[in-house]
């Protein structure tokens, strides 16, 4: 059951939207987004991970690229990598977060440690998909989670090149949602269909609460392509 969560003032249209991104219609779209092509896709980042600090071995990455003017994903790319391969490329294994899969839905962490990716194929795939959308913003659920961790991974494994984002595009899901309190909480969008704790299923869940409040925010603040900015 998800709660309902209206915003005063906003355009019917832009309502329209929030209530079929909370619903989880969020279908791929194959056509341009001219301010995306203008300014550049944004790409959702989600890992799960066997800690929770840079250095943990990273079980399964996700990447979705989408506009965050409507919701719309672009494309998504997911990797499970081979459990003792991520331990042997990380720097540590965090025992309480392994004892923390042990007690998850069992869908979830069969997932999770399912991988047969190497963290080299991981890594080349990543950088190959970000690249397919030049100056993307990378999203992660968190300012030093999901983006310091793989940051870290990936130099561990292929070294600072493959690191495909540059690092004044990195943006944070979390500080988004407390822009507008209420309208991105969990309760008020469909998690029916979703695994928790899927690095696929989470970043199209992110995808759907950023858009969301970026879709509120600009049709509240802004005119067509900007923010209006009142004359002294």
């Amino acid at each position: 059951m998800t709660i309902d969560v209206r915003i005063a003032g906003l355009p019917a249209e832009a309502q329209a939207r929030i209530e079929a991104l909370r619903e989880g219609n969020l279908e791929y779209e194959t056509g341009s987004c001219r301010r995306c092509e203008e300014e550049g896709f944004h790409i959702m980042l989600d890992i799960e991970t066997l800690g929770l600090r840079p250095g943990a071995p990273v079980l399964s990455i996700a990447a979705v690229a989408f506009c965050p003017h409507t919701g719309g994903a672009q494309a998504a790319l997911y990797d499970c990598i081979d459990p003792e391969l991520a331990k042997a490329a990380a720097d540590f294994v965090d025992p309480e977060v392994e004892a923390w899969w042990a007690e998850q839905d069992q869908e979830a962490a069969a997932e999770a440690f399912s991988g047969t990716r190497s963290p080299e194929e991981a890594v080349l795939e990543l950088a190959n998909f970000v690249s397919r959308f030049p100056n993307a913003k990378v999203w992660g659920n968190g300012a030093t989670f999901d983006v310091s961790i793989l940051e870290h991974w990936i130099r561990s494994v292929e070294g600072e090149a493959a690191i495909a984002w540059q690092f004044w595009n990195i943006r944070d899901v979390r500080t988004v949602k407390d822009l507008i309190p209420g309208l991105a909480n969990r309760e008020s969008f469909d998690r029916e269909t979703m695994i928790p704790h899927h690095a696929l299923h989470d970043a199209m869940f992110q995808v759907r609460y950023v858009s969301a409040v970026i879709v509120a925010i600009e049709a509240l603040c802004f005119e067509s392509h900007g923010p209006t900015v009142a004359a002294d």
